[in-house]
């Protein structure tokens, strides 16, 4: 079997190039679904959707996976009509409350399933549950989590090198695109009453380089709130992935305390470095230890608790990563079964 994974290059919502979380989200699923099922699988960069018919052409993928919503219905009618032999999903990476957002994202959602073999799926299990009881059939295809090299073509195994460090102050880092449902300036209010409560200097470590829905206000509030304290904002480029898992290794702690998650990969990439991340209850896979609500008081002090006792969380959070990617084997497993008979 066959399977072609197709991004938009400059799709908003975390995608574009070689420094997407989206393309990094495709790639690690399909090393796994090479690793594990020796399915044939590629992900290809589009620019738009006339570049779906040139890559499906040349692939000529069983299954083709349009990763997030961004080609329009009556483009995909024309795709699938070129291309009578593949099978098109449309795989979304977002929960309700991100689509709401999202202002044709609920039309084309109900349009898609009108087209011959064109089928919706979600990453996330519970957003497939809701659309099953409300609107159309959907399938779930959750994210497979591996590891990928600096190269943007070449899957590995192994993993990063942790670099030694030593420094006066406590590194803590919200990573990800800057947007308000990452909640990233209630975490920004949490790290520094963390650090005025126990005499630490924080270093508050963010990716300033992709801001959306609203995130440019989100910056401009951050950085507001730094000044004239004693710890400092640290911005971070948009970097590659092998050059972000550097990054991640000189942290002491992530902050992944969004408002809504499908899956979360900074988090995964955090867990898989083996540095303690703590998470809100939107990141349903890590487990409820290493969760907490939206109260800065709440969250300093979980800080300062997965610090004091850092190897516990990581062994926590890296059995539950298994557990995560074990489970969605399974489900890849059946979805392949269903489509070879």
């Amino acid at each position: 079997m066959k399977i072609l994974f197709l991004i938009k290059g400059n799709y908003a919502y975390g995608g574009g190039g070689a420094k997407s979380g989206l393309l990094d989200s495709a790639k690690l699923t399909a090393m796994q679904l090479i690793k594990h099922f020796g399915i044939d699988a590629k992900v290809e960069i589009c620019i738009d959707g006339n570049d779906i018919d040139r890559e499906v052409f040349i692939f000529k993928p069983d299954i083709c996976v349009i990763e997030a919503i961004w080609v329009t219905p009556a483009k995909v009618e024309e795709i699938t009509k070129l291309h009578p032999k593949t099978k098109f999903y449309i795989r979304v990476h977002s929960e309700i409350p991100f689509l709401a957002t999202e202002g044709i994202a609920m039309k084309w959602l109900k349009e898609y399933p009108l087209i011959k073999n064109v089928i919706v799926c979600f990453n996330s299990s519970v957003t497939t549950n809701d659309f099953n009881k409300t609107l159309n059939h959907v399938i779930y295809l959750p994210n497979l989590y591996s590891y990928l090299s600096t190269s943007s073509n070449e899957f590995v195994t192994e993993d990063v090198k942790l670099l030694p460090h030593k420094k006066k102050h406590i590194d803590i880092a919200s990573f990800g695109a800057l947007r308000p449902m990452k909640n990233q300036l209630l975490q920004a209010f949490a790290a520094i009453e963390y650090g005025n409560i126990f005499n630490k200097i924080i270093h508050f470590n963010i990716n300033a380089g992709r801001t959306e829905q609203g995130g440019d206000q989100v910056l401009k509030n951050i950085r507001y709130l730094f000044e004239g304290t004693k710890h400092t904002l640290v911005e971070h480029a948009w970097l590659s992935r092998g050059d972000f898992l550097e990054l991640v290794s000189f942290m002491d702690i992530g902050l992944q305390i969004s408002f809504s998650e499908s899956f979360n990969i900074v988090t995964a990439d955090f867990v898989r470095s083996g540095i303690p991340i703590i998470v809100s209850h939107a990141v349903r896979w890590m487990p409820d230890k290493c969760k907490v609500g939206f109260d800065v008081s709440e969250i300093s002090d979980k800080i300062n608790h997965v610090l004091s006792f850092s190897d516990h969380y990581i062994h926590t959070a890296k059995r539950a990563l298994n557990r995560y990617n074990d489970d969605a084997l399974e489900v890849w497993e059946h979805f392949l079964n269903v489509e070879e008979k």
